[in-house]
């Protein structure tokens, strides 16, 4: 397993996975992501809306993957390991949002 980035915000993203895995992708099997999410000032929708940024963290990730193993020529595929840290993940939504989250599919 070769370490990736730690959050998607992080200047090196991208860069970092191709300098490793264009040295070690035939040696590895996983490159781990890691982030951490958490609310902040009760603000509960932007909080569950970190998904999209999860989503696209592992999205780059990926495309980063699939780039080093085009250009190398390589056959094997990288798999990813994410692993997410919501210390705070106890989101608490006024009961008035309960039926919006309803009607939009997120519940």
């Amino acid at each position: 397993m070769l370490c990736g980035s730690s959050h998607a915000q992080m200047p090196t993203i991208g860069a970092w996975e191709a300098t490793v895995l264009e040295h070690a992708c035939e040696q590895v099997d996983y490159l781990s992501c890691h982030a951490y999410y958490e609310q902040h000032d009760g603000d509960a929708a932007s909080f569950l809306a970190s998904a999209v940024d999860m989503d696209g963290f592992i999205d780059a990730v990926v495309a980063t993957a699939d780039h080093v193993r085009a250009k190398k020529r390589a056959r094997k595929r990288i798999d990813i390991s994410f692993d997410a840290d919501a210390s705070s993940a106890a989101v608490v939504l006024p009961p008035a949002s309960w039926n919006l989250l309803r009607t939009s599919g997120s519940v």
